[in-house]
């Protein structure tokens, strides 16, 4: 592990509490005061505005993607933001919804852009440290030492 690796690692160990549900939290380790990251919400709008305008012209997409927002609500991965008058600033995670027309289960699927870079030029990714690989890889995961499922996995 590089140097960073290392320190994100024991930053991990030292910042991690666990809620009364059984989830862990854990502050994401950064290279420069979260501070300086500057403003988001507007770039996360005007991503959102386009993303709802498509839909408007697609309501069976509008209906997955609207679920897939319900679901990372309920579950706490995301939360509607509201007004920060008088509150800390927050970064608005900006995302786009990707729409896969021959995908037999999943049509819609939405991905997130950490690399979106705020009113002061950075993004969330590079503020923050690299931290090391906790799990394994996917060919190991999928893998292993089933070379022939394996290969019907990845065409």
């Amino acid at each position: 592990m590089t140097k960073e690796q290392q320190v994100s690692g024991q930053h991990f160990i030292s910042h991690k509490t666990q809620q009364p549900d059984g989830r862990f939290v854990v502050r994401l380790p950064t290279k420069v005061d979260r501070k300086q990251l500057g403003s988001s919400r507007l770039s996360a709008e005007r991503r959102f505005h386009e993303i709802e305008r498509r839909l408007e012209r697609e309501p069976e997409l509008k209906f997955q993607y609207h679920n897939f927002i319900k679901v990372h609500e309920e579950l706490d991965h995301m939360e509607p933001v509201k007004s920060q008058e008088g509150r800390q600033p927050r970064y608005v995670l900006p995302h786009n919804a990707v729409f896969k027309e021959t995908s037999t289960t999943t049509r819609t699927r939405v991905v997130f852009d950490g690399s979106a870079k705020t009113s002061n030029g950075l993004s969330i990714n590079y503020i923050l440290k690299i931290s090391p690989t906790v799990q394994q890889d996917l060919y190991s995961l999928y893998c292993g030492s089933e070379p022939i499922k394996c290969a019907s996995l990845l065409t």
